[in-house]
C-alpha cells in the first residue's frame, strides 16, 4: 500500500474527519441539538424524559406539610425510543493511477462525496420528513390577523405574496409561542423564491438582522427576523430538497436499519416551514467508512472506498408538565409538536 494510500486510510478512518466534511455540506446541520441520548442495538435512539407530579402544598411555617406518597412532587423520568431507519451504502471506486498520483485528488473526491451525495441524500430526507409531520399546516398567506390564534393559523388559501409573508411569519411564532415550544430561536426553511418575497416585503427591514455563528468549528452568516414572540434564523434551501414523504416505521426497536421510510416525488406545494429546534432531534452515526484494496472489485484496477451510515431525524414527543404518568413514567404527549408549515395549492 503506497504511503499515499496510507494517509487516506488514516484519514477517513476517523469519523470525525467525515462527519465535518458533511457538516460543511448541510443544510440542516443545526437540527443535531440534542445532547442527552444515547444510541443502543446499532441504530435506536433514547431520548430522556421528564415529566412531574403532585401539586404545592399551603404552608403556615409551623409544620403544616405532609410528606405523605400523594402529597409530594414526583419528577418522573422516563425515556422515549425512536429507530434509526435509515441505514444507506456508499461505495465509490477510486481509479488506482490516481489515488497513487495524487493524495489530494483522492481524499477531495471523497470529500466530494460527503458533500453532494451524503449530506444531499440525508438533507432530503430530513427535510421532507419534517415537512411531513408538521403539527400544524397553514394554508397559504394569512391575510388578516383577529388575535385569534385558532382560526389566524388556518391561512387564508391565497398565494404568499409581499404584502402576507411577514404577517404568515408572526402568526406562525404567536402559535408557537402560545403552545409553549421550547426555544426562542427557531429555524425558518424556505425555497429561494420565498425568501425573496420577503426580503421584498415593506416592513422587512425592520425584524431583520444578519450575524455570524460558528458551531461544531464550521462558521455561517446568518439571517435572523427578530419579534417580540421569537426570533427565526431563515436559510434558504433550493426546492429539490422538498418531497412528498411515506412513514412506514413508527420507531419500533425491531425496524431500525430497515429503510422503510420512503422519499417520493418532489412537493411542489411546499412554501416554507418553521421549526423548533428543540423539538426535533436529527442524529447520523458514521457505522463504518474503510478502503478496500485494489483487486477487491474484479476487472477494476484501483481501491474502493465504502461508507456505511445510520441516520434519522425525529420529532421529539412533548409531554405535559403536569399529570397522572403512564407506564413509562412519562405523561401525556400534548398534540403539537413544534412544526408549523405554510403550503399552497391552487383550487
Amino acid at each position: 500500500m503506497s504511503t499515499s494510500l496510507e494517509k487516506a486510510v488514516k484519514y477517513i478512518s476517523d469519523p470525525d474527519n467525515l462527519y465535518q466534511q458533511f457538516k460543511k455540506g448541510s443544510f440542516t446541520k443545526d437540527l443535531e441539538v440534542v445532547k442527552k441520548f444515547s444510541i443502543d442495538q446499532a441504530g435506536v435512539v433514547k431520548v430522556m424524559s421528564n415529566s412531574y407530579t403532585g401539586e404545592s402544598q399551603a404552608y403556615d411555617g409551623y409544620g403544616s406539610v405532609s410528606y405523605t406518597a400523594a402529597d409530594v412532587i414526583k419528577a418522573n423520568t422516563g425515556w422515549v425510543t425512536y429507530a434509526l431507519d435509515q441505514k444507506r451504502y456508499y461505495p465509490m471506486p477510486i481509479d488506482l493511477i490516481e489515488a497513487e498520483e495524487s493524495l489530494n485528488d483522492f481524499v477531495s473526491r471523497i470529500n466530494g462525496l460527503m458533500k453532494y451525495k451524503v449530506a444531499a441524500d440525508i438533507d432530503t430526507y430530513r427535510l421532507s420528513k419534517l415537512s411531513s409531520q408538521a403539527g400544524k399546516v397553514v394554508n397559504g398567506g394569512i391575510s388578516t390577523i383577529t388575535g385569534n390564534l385558532a382560526t389566524d393559523i388556518v391561512g387564508s388559501g391565497v398565494e404568499l405574496d409581499s404584502s402576507n409573508i411577514l404577517r404568515t411569519i408572526t402568526t406562525m411564532l404567536a402559535y408557537m409561542a402560545n403552545e409553549e415550544t421550547p426555544e426562542e430561536t427557531y429555524d425558518l426553511f424556505a425555497t429561494p423564491g420565498i425568501v425573496n418575497i420577503l426580503e421584498t416585503a415593506n416592513t422587512i427591514t425592520h425584524f431583520i438582522n444578519d450575524r455570524e455563528i460558528t458551531q461544531d468549528g464550521v462558521t455561517t452568516k446568518i439571517k435572523t427576523i427578530l419579534t417580540s414572540n421569537g426570533e427565526i434564523e431563515i436559510k434558504a434551501i433550493p426546492d429539490k430538497y422538498f418531497h412528498a414523504f411515506t412513514l412506514n416505521n413508527a420507531g419500533s426497536i425491531n425496524d431500525a436499519g430497515k429503510n422503510l421510510n420512503v422519499v417520493g416525488a418532489k412537493d411542489t406545494s411546499f412554501k416554507f416551514m418553521i421549526v423548533c429546534k428543540q423539538a426535533v432531534n436529527a442524529v447520523v452515526k458514521v457505522d463504518t467508512a474503510r478502503i478496500l484494496p485494489n483487486g477487491t472489485i474484479r476487472g477494476f484496477l484501483g481501491n474502493l472506498f465504502e461508507l456505511f451510515l445510520y441516520h434519522d431525524i425525529f420529532a421529539i414527543e412533548r409531554h405535559a408538565a403536569v399529570g397522572t404518568p403512564d407506564g413509562t413514567t412519562l405523561l401525556t404527549p400534548l398534540a403539537f409538536n413544534g412544526i408549523i408549515k405554510c403550503s399552497f395549492t391552487a383550487a
